[in-house]
């Protein structure tokens, strides 16, 4: 680790106090796996890691946690089953956080953190996190096919992986297939309009090595989406990539009320007979124009002369996000040439803006403006 790391990785720990586990220093990987009543489908998640080959030594971090409402009782047979089964696998860590407060966001952040503050002598670049959940399958060559990838492309930051809903037991195939469709078709659309955010976004199905996560400012804490505002912002700061064909995790497909939206929530409203919320092609074609537009000269020389070429919609968007204002200051604060300007509106039009923006063009369409 050099002093830059250091001084980073202290500041960072001060600011976002961490759980102290000394023994996950001697790991290089590790799984970051929430556990909030899962004793049903944990083992089976475990089991799969365990099963998968390792080129090199991986710590497995359960976060056991439940929600300020909630009832310890689970948790603490959940622990119980994880003491036992570290009798036989000393590769296998758990922390308990009850009553935790923002959801499963802060249980993934207190694991991530942990092996943070547990990595003090190491370059933090070659030290990764996988982020799973406890009811999510790898597939044998997880680690393997990783691996792989770390050594080819050095210069990838994070990577997402192929996901594949499972449905043993579950009435809601079709539902769950639907849903998967949908999420593809979002990261589709978006590559083909050549956004720097087109990537997958499941919490269950990525992983970042140390540098890159305390380069974005760790974990998000919310309720939900935690997983989006993260790898979000993984783009901004480094590269994020997809491992084609390639590693494959098994998210589960069951219906959950835990999260105001995701997986769960969607297979829901799908089997109450609510629709998916589907962005229209125009939409995206916008959004391509308004890319494409921000390798303009003048987006640099002249703004307001740069939005009078943008769709009405993209006009309209940026005008209530006061883009004009704002745009002068990033300005003001960006070296002068057009590659740098380019990347400065791509970090202020992010994935979250990106994605806003699609459903205001899409809102737009029944509209005069248009």
């Amino acid at each position: 680790m050099n002093s830059r790391e250091t001084f980073l990785r202290e500041k960072y720990l001060r600011r976002h106090p961490a759980p102290e586990i000394p023994r996950l220093a001697q790991f290089t990987r590790v799984v970051v796996i929430p556990a909030w009543n899962e004793l049903t489908a944990l083992p089976a998640t475990l089991d799969a890691l365990q099963q998968a080959g390792k080129p090199s030594p991986v710590a497995t971090l359960v976060v056991v946690n439940f929600p300020p409402d909630g009832d310890a009782a689970e948790s603490l047979a959940t622990i119980e089953y994880l003491q036992a089964r570290q009798a036989a696998d000393e590769s296998l860590f758990y922390l308990y956080l009850p009553a935790l407060e923002s959801g499963v966001g802060a249980a993934r952040k207190s694991g991530m953190d942990a092996f943070l503050r547990a990595k003090n002598h190491t370059a933090l670049a070659d030290d990764w996190i996988f982020s799973l959940d406890a009811d999510t399958r790898v597939s044998a060559d997880y680690f393997c096919r990783s691996e792989e990838a770390f050594q080819l492309h050095p210069e990838v930051s994070a990577w997402t992986f192929p996901y594949h809903h499972t449905v043993e037991n579950l009435p809601d195939e079709p539902a769950v297939r639907r849903y998967e469709a949908y999420l593809a078709r979002y990261v589709e659309k978006l590559a083909a309009a050549r956004s720097p955010y087109a990537i997958s976004t499941v919490g269950s199905a990525f992983c970042v090595n140390l540098a890159a996560y305390l380069k974005a400012g760790g974990m998000k804490v919310r309720q939900a989406g935690e997983d989006f505002y993260f790898l979000c912002e993984l783009v901004k700061t480094g590269r994020v990539q997809m491992l084609d064909g390639k590693a494959t995790v098994y998210p589960s497909g069951r219906v959950s009320g835990r999260t105001p939206f995701g997986t769960g929530k969607a297979i829901e409203n799908l089997l109450a007979g609510k629709e998916l919320n589907e962005i229209c092609d125009a939409a995206f074609d916008e959004l391509a124009a308004v890319l494409k537009l921000s390798a303009d000269p003048a987006l640099r020389a002249a703004p307001q002369s740069w939005m009078a070429k943008l769709p009405c919609s993209a006009r309209q968007f940026l005008e209530a996000e006061k883009f004009p204002a704002t745009w002068q200051k990033v300005l003001q604060n960006t070296p002068d040439d057009e590659k740098s300007v380019q990347r400065a509106f791509h970090l202020w039009f992010d994935g979250l803006k990106t994605l806003r923006y699609l459903h205001f063009a899409k809102s737009m369409r029944g509209s005069a403006a248009i």
